[in-house]
């Protein structure tokens, strides 16, 4: 038994030995080549991604002390369809989409809170907390009623803003289920575009 337990405590320490390894040698090297793979690439592919930026109307705004980017194209003065993305997106998922519908709406694409150009300082990322600073986003660009298109994490909190502020919401879409069984904490209501 004792060498049993000596073999043990002989596997164990080399396993803590390897760990130690890794994280103090291997970890940072592996990170600092991530680093420069990721600076190629962004050099390689910074005249593609101008050229896209550069097709839509960008905007940053400060909400509450939170800095949003967001995209905007349509007609200013119609109704609006938000756009939420998913994780790990930013507004750039919707690039595709944004000029297939149609542009008689006021279209808001944001780069949800800690993504792509927005606000990485403030780590509350609690659903209802998150769709009430998207509905604070939404007050600050003059938007009463929405309707809400949502996809993966912006899903979740699309949800969230549905059944938070319905008053709020003209019409959803979800695109992939969220997270949420029915029963839990909030109920959506189901909203047609009419």
């Amino acid at each position: 038994m004792k060498r049993v337990m000596k073999w043990l405590g002989i596997i164990l320490a080399g396993s803590a030995l390897l760990l130690a390894i890794f994280v103090w040698v291997y970890a940072p090297i592996r990170a600092k080549r991530l680093a420069v793979q990721y600076e190629k690439f962004r050099a390689e592919h910074q005249a593609e991604h101008d050229a896209i930026d550069a097709q839509f109307n960008q905007h940053d705004t400060v909400v509450n002390g939170i800095k949003w980017h967001y995209v905007e194209e349509g007609n200013p003065d119609s109704e609006v369809i938000l756009f939420l993305h998913g994780l790990p997106e930013g507004w750039y998922s919707w690039r595709y989409v944004l000029p297939l519908v149609d542009q008689n709406y006021r279209l808001i694409a944001i780069d949800m809170k800690g993504y792509g150009r927005s606000d990485l300082q403030d780590e509350d990322y609690n659903w209802h907390t998150v769709a009430g600073q998207i509905v604070d986003l939404m007050d600050s660009l003059g938007v009463e009623k929405c309707y809400v298109v949502s996809h993966d994490w912006g899903t979740i909190i699309g949800s969230v803003m549905v059944s938070d502020h319905p008053e709020r919401i003209l019409g959803y879409i979800r695109m992939e289920a969220d997270l949420i069984q029915k029963g839990n904490q909030y109920n959506t209501t189901a909203f047609r575009l009419s």
